[in-house]
């Protein structure tokens, strides 16, 4: 079977400049494809494992996104704000191993409470413990965690503590937070590096098919405020945006 998106043809891997002029339904259909037909095995079985029982949220094109960001930029300084139980920086561990990127710094920096915001309700259970148990799942050494809330000021001085190469914003859906988790990463970005503001389509025109979903109403504002900036957006993938520091 062969897949068609407009002029492209699905089975053809696609360089992030072509990605990057598709709009959301082509980029999310391809990163789709991609998962289900060109992502490594090993890579299915993690997500699967993570749909499993409720240890991880997002869509299979996200796994496929994440293995094309580290395949073409080679991160070396990577951190998520706001870690559930370890899916995100236990796939970035996984793609950094088999890249053989040497010397890269993964950090997941949260609370690691089960505490939520105005759209969010979390399970009562021990995060920590819970992320180690699935690192050694997957044979992964322990991982590197910050267990501080991102806006406090303990927080806010390990987010500038580094110039990152790949910052992921997925912690509290709440505006001011958002917002407040955005200008700190943006500041300690490298310049060439990249931002991804997770739940942040839902004004962008975004209409996501049934098992999709387009965002949250704080970081969808948020990414409304900063396209006003022209700040080099380099695409949407269902309720992920991708943003380039220039």
């Amino acid at each position: 079977m062969r897949y068609f998106l407009g002029e492209f043809e699905f089975i053809k891997n696609k360089s992030i400049e072509t990605i990057s002029g598709l709009n959301n339904d082509s980029s999310y259909e391809y990163f789709n494809y991609f998962y289900n037909f060109r992502l490594p095995k090993k890579y299915r079985r993690h997500r699967e494992y993570f749909v499993q029982n409720q240890r991880g949220f997002g869509e299979d094109a996200f796994h496929a996104f994440w293995y094309v960001i580290f395949h073409h930029y080679n991160p070396h300084t990577c951190l998520e704000i706001g870690v559930y139980r370890g899916q995100v920086i236990s796939l970035w561990n996984l793609l950094a191993e088999d890249l053989k990127i040497e010397s890269c710094e993964i950090w997941g920096l949260s609370p690691l409470t089960q505490a939520g915001d105005n759209v969010s309700q979390y399970l009562d259970l021990d995060y920590e413990l819970d992320i180690l148990r699935n690192f050694e799942f997957f044979g992964l050494q322990r991982p590197k965690l910050m267990k501080v809330l991102s806006t406090s000021p303990g927080g806010v001085e390990f987010i500038k503590s580094c110039a990152w190469d790949l910052i992921y914003i997925d912690g509290s859906h709440d505006y001011q937070d958002v917002k407040n988790d955005f200008e700190n990463s943006w500041s300690a970005l490298r310049k060439g590096g990249l931002l991804v503001l997770d739940d942040s389509s839902l004004y962008l025109g975004y209409q996501p098919r049934i098992g999709r979903f387009a965002g949250h109403p704080g970081p969808s504002r948020l990414m409304k405020e900063i396209l006003d900036r022209n700040v080099r957006h380099l695409m949407t993938v269902g309720h992920l945006n991708l943003l380039q520091k220039v």
